[in-house]
């Protein structure tokens, strides 16, 4: 069974759209952040497991309005973490055009919730809110002027 596995693995070059539709994935997010400015503080992840996290300063539940307003349009999106964490994990098979759709979904989803609620981009680097301990904790992210 593992041998069959790993075949269509190779087969459908299945590592190889993850690399690529991960990339993808988090340079949208990383774009809607730096060049659209929406409230998120950081995107992190490896392949297809990508999550997004929003400023501190975004109230309690947005990250779970904007799963709603997400799954009402037809995408699954989860909240994770105590934060404010979108946590993305889409099938490994995913189309660019198919992923473009999700990231459209996403900003429409975004839209409705934030209301408008978005920043002239601008980048600082800080630490995370409880100190970092030498542990290269500290990340750039989106403020306002």
């Amino acid at each position: 069974y593992q041998r069959r596995v790993h075949g269509v693995f190779e087969e459908e070059n299945i590592l190889d759209n993850v690399a690529a539709r991960g990339q993808q994935l988090f340079d949208g997010l990383s774009h809607m952040v730096k060049e659209q400015g929406y409230p998120i503080c950081e995107v992190r992840g490896k392949g297809l497991m990508i999550s997004a996290q929003f400023d501190f300063e975004i109230p309690a539940g947005t990250a779970a309005a904007v799963c709603q307003a997400a799954l009402r349009r037809g995408m699954l999106v989860l909240t994770s973490s105590k934060y404010e964490v979108l946590r993305f994990m889409p099938a490994l098979n995913i189309s660019e055009e198919e992923l473009q759709m999700g990231m459209d979904i996403l900003k429409q989803s975004l839209d409705e919730v934030l209301q408008g609620k978005r920043t002239t981009p601008r980048l600082e680097k800080v630490c995370c809110p409880s100190p970092c301990s030498g542990q290269k904790q500290c990340r750039t992210r989106l403020v306002e002027q």
